[in-house]
């Protein structure tokens, strides 16, 4: 297999293994979010239903207009936190799902009584010190 099948294989692979925790993350993300976007909308209604009460319109414009900048501050603030936990998800992802694709692929070979094969991972992968020791275990075997 080349080198451009197997990554499009690891990939498909790879998103089978993150799917549950793409979900889990996001989800718990969303609801939480959703929970305090709920939260402060009914208190800022609030807030500004009491402003339109007050009587000096100067003054009542003014809070009107620190509501809307608070509000527009918030919602875009909920937005950016949802982009950085999508790319977080992503990166995470690529940076264990990846790895755990490879190891099997390695234990396979190993399996197979293949010692001799090469796999590396990236350096900022999180599973880099299982590789190594299994490393340390394929040419322990190849000794014996």
């Amino acid at each position: 297999m080349g080198i451009e099948q197997r990554r499009i294989a690891n990939y498909v692979k790879m998103a089978g293994l993150s799917k549950g925790y793409y979900l889990h993350v996001f989800a718990g993300g969303v609801a939480f979010l959703g929970i305090l976007l709920a939260y402060a909308s009914r208190l800022l209604s609030e807030v500004n239903a009491a402003a339109a009460t007050i009587s000096d319109p100067v003054l009542s414009a003014t809070l009107q207009d620190y509501l809307f900048m608070i509000a527009l501050i918030f919602f875009l603030s909920f937005f950016a936190f949802v982009a950085s936990t999508v790319f977080y998800m992503i990166v995470l992802g690529q940076r264990v799902g990846g790895p755990v694709i490879a190891i099997c692929a390695y234990i396979q070979e190993l399996q197979a009584g293949n010692y001799d094969v090469k796999r590396e991972l990236r350096k900022n992968d999180e599973l880099v010190p299982i590789m190594t020791e299994l490393k340390i275990l394929a040419e322990t075997l190849k000794k014996r």
